[in-house]
């Protein structure tokens, strides 16, 4: 082999080598970029969670971890408990072709519920069978009021198709149910149960406060407690959104129906005792509906321990004004909340 051409070859291979090493330092110097939530896109996997140092904060569903604190998923992205980031919500074609269908959990007037996988991920599949504008108006609310504690979180709609987390200890009115098993039991507390009924009003403040929605859905204390969900860290969380009208302009109706019973507030019941009910004369209302139904749902929630007829017996006072026969005189959900906060701290 000439000698010219050995003597070529070292020369190239020490210049590629020498490029190289150029290459590395310059990528090395250059800054890393912070963490954000990850940018919309199509098609994708579920992010895996990774694991969580001593500086990385672990967020709630809804949350990603930013430096010091947990920020809140952007409009129209999602995350499931130990994501590190957002994903936007799942499309129409993601969840017909990556949706698998488990079991039925439940069905209600308006949708069926199924327990579904997502990804590894166990979601909860909501499916219109009727009243396709409540369904919509459900998908609407949930979207607009997320993320947040105490909203359950959707995952991505697609026509009469709803996808959301799935928490599987059911509703609030299984609350002693799910005291009463062996993991929960040392958790079945007056302190556990106040914090329920904490997070319940909490829920009406926050619902009060956007335009002043009321919940409809609420003619008896079972289908009340229904529209609730109990989380694994035994919160509740509101779910069920599809009868939420605003009372912020005018008077509201819920439904166009007679409504009976003691549960109710009075101005939801027909007042002309000398006609039949005729839904065209029937008087608005607004959310002061909720405040009366408060002492009912509380006292269901905390249970007939005597620590909680104790904690009862304090809250005697805002619970007899919640009963007010005036809607005008009774509190308001944030005034209820702050003296249940301020009963708890002096109890």
């Amino acid at each position: 082999m000439p000698v010219f051409s050995i003597r070529r070859r070292s020369f190239l291979g020490l210049a590629a080598s020498v490029i190289t090493i150029v290459i590395i330092t310059y990528l090395s110097a250059m800054p890393r970029l912070p963490n954000r939530p990850m940018e919309p896109h199509r098609g994708r996997t579920a992010p895996k969670p990774t694991q969580h140092t001593e500086e990385t904060k672990k967020c709630q569903a809804g949350y990603y971890p930013s430096k010091n604190d947990c920020e809140p998923c952007p409009k129209d992205h999602f995350s499931l408990p130990g994501w590190i980031s957002c994903t936007p919500y799942l499309k129409c074609d993601e969840i017909r072709s990556n949706i698998r269908r488990v079991r039925h959990l439940a069905s209600g007037g308006v949708k069926h519920v199924y327990l579904a996988e997502w990804n590894s991920y166990s979601v909860a599949l909501n499916e219109a069978h009727a009243s396709k504008s409540d369904f919509a108006h459900d998908v609407a609310m949930l979207q607009m009021l997320t993320p947040h504690p105490r909203v359950n979180q959707p995952l991505g709609a697609c026509g009469d198709l709803l996808v959301t987390q799935y928490h599987p200890l059911s509703s609030a009115e299984k609350i002693n149910e799910v005291l009463g098993r062996d993991k929960y039991r040392k958790l079945d507390t007056v302190k556990t149960r106040f914090r329920l009924a904490l997070d319940y009003v909490g829920v009406l403040d926050y619902l009060h406060g956007h335009s002043s929605l009321v919940m409809c859905d609420t003619n008896d204390l079972g289908k009340t407690l229904s529209q609730y969900l109990i989380t694994e860290d035994l919160r509740l969380i509101v779910n069920d959104l599809d009868a939420l009208p605003s009372a912020k302009d005018k008077g509201i109706k819920c439904g166009h129906r007679q409504i009976f019973g003691d549960f109710v507030a009075p101005e939801e019941l027909w007042p002309y005792s000398n006609k039949p009910f005729e839904d065209e004369e029937m008087p608005g209302y607004n959310e002061k509906t909720d405040i009366w139904k408060i002492p009912r749902v509380v006292e269901f929630l905390l249970g007939g321990s005597e620590e909680s007829l104790k904690v009862l017996e304090n809250l005697k006072g805002i619970h007899s004004k919640c009963k007010e026969k005036d809607p005008k005189e009774r509190p308001t959900a944030k005034e209820v909340l702050e003296s249940y906060k301020s009963t708890w701290i002096n109890f």
